[in-house]
């Protein structure tokens, strides 16, 4: 089952390694809202599948040169995700 985890929030380096552990190699993590914050908070090496909301970045002042991960461009694209997923996780 495929899962789409998502982080809304800023966490510890501890909480993302927690999240990014227990993910398998088909299931997803989406940065979003203030979630987006870790890519500047963190050294995040990912090994897992993970992209980034683009419309929060751009909200937030992050450039998406910050990071090489993959952007979710729009809403569009957010809800073909949720679509394309069995579950979404928000993760806390």
């Amino acid at each position: 089952m495929k899962s789409l985890f998502l982080i809304n929030r800023s966490f510890t380096q501890e909480k993302l390694n927690e999240c990014l552990s227990i993910m398998s190699d088909q299931d997803l993590l989406l940065f979003i809202e203030d979630g987006v914050n870790n890519l500047l908070n963190h050294n995040l090496s990912f090994n897992k599948q993970c992209k980034a909301f683009l419309p929060d970045m751009v909200l937030r002042g992050i450039p998406n040169t910050v990071h090489s991960l993959p952007i979710v461009n729009n809403y569009q694209e957010w809800v073909d995700l949720c679509i394309d997923f069995d579950k979404a996780i928000s993760w806390k």
